[in-house]
């Protein structure tokens, strides 16, 4: 561990090769980096349980979860439709939907100007 350990000094600066020096000979830089691992692992291993608990409820139980599943089939085959279309027709609506939306904020002012 030594070699590895001057290896990696030999890489940072001079003031930084002091520093760690000084850590090692008090034995307290290993229990330093250790502590990082356990929680690594309560973190991959939390992780890990999301995702098997999300793969769960993903999967339709005959009967029961027929509405979720024709509601995720619907938002599948709307976003095909709309990757298919291209994004100069999106850019379009998205354009349309912003002026109509500032065309009716517009004409809302003017009506509580007037009155």
């Amino acid at each position: 561990m030594s070699g590895l350990f001057d290896f990696v000094l030999a890489l940072l600066p001079q003031n930084m090769q002091n520093q760690l020096a000084a850590m090692s000979k008090s034995e307290w830089l290993a229990s330093t980096l250790a502590i990082p691992i356990p929680i690594i692992i309560m973190v991959v291993t939390f992780l890990s349980i999301r995702r098997r608990l999300a793969r769960r409820r993903e999967t339709v139980v005959a009967g029961t979860a027929t509405l979720a599943a024709h509601a995720i089939d619907d938002v599948r085959a709307r976003l095909m439709r709309a990757r298919g279309q291209g994004v100069l027709q999106w850019v379009g609506w998205w354009l349309r939907w912003w002026a109509g939306r500032f065309a009716g904020i517009w004409k809302m002012g003017t009506t509580i100007t007037m009155v």
